[in-house]
This record gives structure tokens, C-alpha cells and sequence, in this order.
């Protein structure tokens, strides 16, 4: 998002996603011990979409790039897998963005605002990586992200199958 130009944005952008800020958590846990609070609570943010989730993102960091709405479909068709490929983005599994958080709300449980958590994620970031890193990146077994070559042909790609729509 930081970058200039056109970026592939996964699926319709309706995808639900929750991020929680780890600083609210360990806030969180730190309270429930010093209240001597046992119990079980799911602690989330409040779901967005992704298209809400990557314009608040760009926002908090003023961003430059222009999001692409790619299908899922088409995506797969490159080779494009979600979680990995594209962070965040977990369409596989609709229900783990849904997780309510309402018990731990009525005992107490807070978050910062979400652009607060995103401005802060880019600047420690930036900070400790390189933002010009190729992408993608091997990490644990996988890739994440996708590399500047592909993003190209799926934007390309997009692009053509969209002329030939209309």
C-alpha cells in the first residue's frame, strides 16, 4: 500500500478479517491476572471487510497504491493462495473471522483504534525491514506474498478478461 501504482486486492473485498493489536492483549491479560479473572474469553477485533481493512490500512500509513479487485477465482487460476500469498486475506475459513469477543467486552476488554494498530505495525516494520524486500518471502515452509512478475500478469491478466466482459 505504501508504494505507487495499481497492487492486486484479494477476492470482492467483502471478505470478513479481524486483527487484534498483541499490545491489547497483553494489556488484557495483565488486567485479568491483577483482578484475579479466571475465566475463558476470545479477544478480537470487531470484524471488516477487507475492502474497509486495506483502506483504513493505507490511510494510517498514506498509502499510494491503488487496491485491484481480483476474483478468488482468477487468483487460484495463478497460483495465488490466500493466507500466504495474499496476508490477511483467509477466505477459506469464514467462520475464524467471525469470533466474538462480547463476554470479554462485558469484562472489560478494550482496543485501540484499528488505524492506530496499522500505523504503528508499519512504522515497527519499516523500522526492522527492508520496504523494497522482494517478495515473495520462504518462511516456515511457505511463501508469502507475491512477487512484483506476478503481480503484473494477474493485473494484466484482470485487465484483459475485464475488456472482454464488457
Amino acid at each position: 500500500l505504501a508504494k505507487t501504482g495499481r497492487i492486486v486486492a484479494p477476492g470482492d473485498g467483502n471478505d470478513l478479517i479481524e486483527i487484534v493489536d498483541v499490545r491489547d492483549v497483553a494489556d488484557w491479560v495483565v488486567s485479568n491476572v491483577e483482578r484475579h479473572r479466571s475465566s475463558a474469553y476470545n479477544v478480537c477485533g470487531e470484524p471488516r471487510s477487507f475492502r474497509t481493512f486495506l483502506t483504513e490500512c493505507s490511510e494510517a500509513i498514506q498509502g499510494k497504491a491503488t487496491p485491484v479487485w481480483v476474483a478468488r477465482v482468477f487468483l487460484e487460476r495463478e497460483g495465488v493462495k490466500s493466507a500466504g500469498n495474499m496476508p490477511f486475506w483467509n477466505p477459506d475459513v469464514p467462520a475464524f473471522e467471525e469470533v466474538s469477543s462480547s463476554k470479554a467486552h462485558q469484562a472489560g476488554w478494550t482496543v485501540r483504534p484499528f488505524q492506530q494498530t496499522a500505523k504503528d505495525a508499519w512504522r515497527s516494520y519499516s523500522d526492522r525491514i527492508d520496504t523494497n524486500l522482494p517478495y515473495p518471502q520462504h518462511q516456515w515452509s511457505y511463501d508469502w506474498g507475491i512477487s512484483d512478475a506476478l503481480q503484473t500478469k494477474i493485473l494484466t491478466g484482470w485487465d484483459a478478461q475485464s475488456l472482454r466482459g464488457r
